[in-house]
């Protein structure tokens, strides 16, 4: 499980950079406003999924005492 929640904190912390990331390369190169809003959108959405798993992941961690 050790090793489950460091990949769990590395996918988060990519996550976080490739969104930041990805919303300053939309908003840069992006003119269209209805798909520059979509793509943050999504971008974020993503990234909320991704540090929900983590959530997740640490809760049953501390459940099951691992």
């Amino acid at each position: 499980m050790k090793k489950l929640k460091t990949i769990s904190v590395f996918s988060l912390i990519i996550s976080v950079i490739l969104t930041i990331g990805g919303i300053g390369i939309v908003t840069y190169y992006v003119d269209n406003l209805f798909i520059r809003g979509l793509s943050v959108f999504v971008l974020i959405m993503s990234s909320s999924f991704v540090s929900t798993t983590v959530r997740l992941i640490f809760e049953e961690s501390k459940r099951y005492k691992f």
